[in-house]
Order: C-alpha cells, then sequence, then structure tokens
C-alpha cells in the first residue's frame, strides 16, 4: 500500500526563456518544492523576505510551468523582496493543497497576470488567522471561486483583500458565509473598476459585521445597488466612504440602510458619485448638495459621530449636472427628521424645516 501525503499548492508560472521566478514562500518552510522542468528540492529552513531570505528560480527555456510545494509551510507573501516583473510570472494558481498555511497576509500582492484561482475544496486555510492584502494589485483576476474562505473559521482580517482587482466583474453570492470571525470589511472589494454590482444576499450570511468602511470605494462601473443588500446587519456601525467614487451609480434604493439599526457614521458614504439621480426613501445622510443653489433648501451631506444625521422619509431626485438650477422634488414637511447637533443658516418656512444650505456646483457633496 501506498500512503499519499496531503495535496500539494500547485502554481502556474508563465516565463520567458532564462525568466527568475521567486516563490511566495514565508517563515518556516520544511517541503518539497518540483519546480516543473525536472529539478526539485528539499528546503528546511526560515525564510524572511525583509532581510532577503528567499527562493529564487531560473528557467533555461520559454514556457508554462506547475511548482509543486508539498510539506509545510507558514505563509505565503510577495511583498517585500520581490520584484514586478517576478509577480508578472505567476499567472494562475492550479491546486491549493494542504500546506499548513497560518497567514495569506500579502499572499498575491501585485500579481497582476494572476487570472484564475482554484476552488478550496479541501480547507486549505483552515489555520490562517489572516487574507489582509492577500490579493491587492491582481489586476489579471477574473473571478472568485466561491468556496475560497471554506474553513476559514479563524480568520479575523480580510482588509483591503481584493482591492484593485481590477478584472473583476462578479462576486460570489455566500462568498463571506464561512468568515464568521470578520467584523470588518475595509477596502474588501474597493477599486474594483469593472464590478458593477454585488449580489442582494452579499452579506445575509454575515450578521456580525460592524465595518463596511471603504469596502466598494472607487468601484467606478458600480450602477445599481440591490434593494435589501444591508438587511440584517443590525451590528454594522460605520458606513464611511462605502461607495466614495463610484461615479456610475443612478440609483439608491428605498430603504437601503433598513435594519442597521447600530448604524451611526455616514460620512461621505456617497461622495462624488456623480451619476446620483435618484435616492430612496428612508435613507440616511444623502439629500445631496445641487447645481447652482437652487430656490428650496438643501441638506448638507456631512456624518460624523458628533455631527447632524438626516432622514429622507419621502426620497429625493437629484439634477444631473447638465440640467442647470432644475428643482429637487421634495415634499418638504416631511423632507427630514432632524437628530443629534443640527447648524443651519435662516432658511425656513411653515412648509419647510430649517435645513443646511450650501450652494455648490455640481453633485461634489453626496
Amino acid at each position: 500500500n501506498v500512503t499519499q501525503g496531503p495535496p500539494s499548492l500547485i502554481l502556474e508560472y508563465t516565463v520567458p526563456a532564462g525568466g527568475k521566478i521567486i516563490l511566495p514562500l514565508s517563515g518556516a518552510i520544511d517541503c518539497t518544492v518540483d519546480y516543473g522542468d525536472g529539478y526539485s528540492e528539499k528546503l528546511a529552513l526560515t525564510l524572511n523576505p525583509a532581510t532577503g531570505s528567499l527562493i529564487n528560480y531560473e528557467y533555461a527555456e520559454a514556457g508554462v510551468y506547475e511548482v509543486s510545494v508539498s510539506g509545510s509551510v507558514e505563509q505565503l507573501y510577495s511583498l517585500q523582496g520581490h520584484s514586478e516583473t517576478s509577480r508578472s510570472y505567476l499567472t494562475a494558481v492550479k491546486q491549493w493543497g494542504n500546506v499548513n498555511l497560518t497567514s495569506m497576509y500579502y499572499a498575491f500582492y501585485l500579481c497582476s497576470n494572476l487570472k484564475t484561482l482554484p476552488e478550496n475544496t479541501t480547507d486549505s486555510f483552515a489555520e490562517v488567522t489572516t487574507f489582509k492584502y492577500a490579493f491587492e494589485g491582481c489586476s489579471g483576476l477574473q473571478t472568485i471561486p466561491a468556496s475560497l474562505f471554506s474553513g476559514c473559521d479563524k480568520v479575523t482580517d480580510v482588509l483591503g483583500c481584493f482591492t484593485k482587482c481590477a478584472s473583476l466583474t462578479s462576486v460570489p453570492e455566500n462568498l463571506l458565509a464561512p468568515l464568521k470571525n470578520v467584523t470588518s470589511l475595509q477596502s474588501f472589494l474597493a477599486h474594483c473598476t469593472q464590478l458593477k454590482t454585488v449580489p442582494a444576499g452579499f452579506f445575509a450570511r454575515s450578521p456580525q459585521i460592524t465595518t463596511l468602511k471603504y469596502t466598494f470605494s472607487g468601484n467606478t462601473a458600480f450602477e445599481t445597488l440591490p434593494a435589501g443588500l444591508f438587511k440584517g446587519l443590525a451590528n454594522a456601525t460605520n458606513f464611511e466612504e462605502t461607495f466614495y467614487g463610484c461615479t456610475a451609480l443612478k440609483e439608491i434604493p428605498d430603504e437601503f440602510f433598513a435594519g442597521c439599526t447600530s448604524a451611526d457614521i455616514f460620512r461621505s458614504c456617497f461622495f462624488g458619485n456623480k451619476a446620483l439621480t435618484k435616492v430612496g426613501r428612508n435613507v440616511p445622510m444623502i439629500l445631496p448638495t445641487v447645481l447652482n443653489a437652487p430656490s428650496v433648501p438643501t441638506i448638507f451631506p456631512f456624518s460624523s459621530r458628533f455631527s447632524t444625521v438626516y432622514l429622507a422619509r419621502d426620497g429625493v431626485t437629484v439634477p444631473r449636472r447638465n440640467k442647470g438650477n432644475t428643482k429637487i422634488i421634495i415634499q418638504a414637511a416631511n423632507a427630514a427628521i432632524i437628530r443629534k447637533l443640527l447648524l443651519t443658516v435662516k432658511i425656513s418656512s411653515a412648509e419647510t424645516p430649517k435645513m443646511m444650505y450650501f450652494p455648490t456646483s455640481g453633485i461634489a457633496a453626496i
């Protein structure tokens, strides 16, 4: 009987003749590396990229090579010591395997030609605690496997995990479900410039989330937001710049933050969303300042723990930049519920509550 060991980590490299790769291995390793060209070596040492302790390998001939790593590897890491050229040779992860990983911190940072990731079918990250910046700048990454975080019970940090993955066009609905100990999704999918929306149930199994700061910031292709996207996020407190710079976003659904009963930070949540034409009912903090100061008062959408919180009961239609003095459609008597400290200028009437009035150009203050 032949006893097979745990499955290997398999990485695909596409290199020119004389191309030198730097393996994304760090920390304590005790493994065998097969470079896919007939050569393999046994490695048992502690790698520290900060001091130049790295595993390099040069290929004599151009080609596509599968590098197999079997044994134990503490961390995957591609920041210090890894050049732009060496990162560019990595084109796919073919298999995650089981190599006793504990960290994915900067695992494939700026690996711009990494296009595909495999499903995680063997709980490959069962001991991993962080995916911080794991795939940041993987601008060629086209999809995220639905099971990527399967078995990730110990993961607590996913800061910037997919930031600047500019080729992503969709994300799996249940991607976050296994991450039961993650409370912050700061910058998780920020600056994914081809991503047009996220599934309606993306947060449905993540009631523990408290922070969505910058989560989708800079996603310039975002066109629609599913109604009920944040339903069930009763613990979420921070929506600062969540959709900052989503310049293609046209509409915010009614009751968009319904259920987010702990939320009190909406600072610049929709700042710079210049295509926005409609804000739904019961949406906090986003009645806009508009072009050339129309004749009715408008609400300045600034928020912090110490300033005003506004709630638009009846919705608002936002004028486009090229429409001059287009009036805002507001039922003035119910335009806003005001709590916390309110700073105003003296613009009010029997029909219109006092509101802050800022003549400004464009919809730049949303």
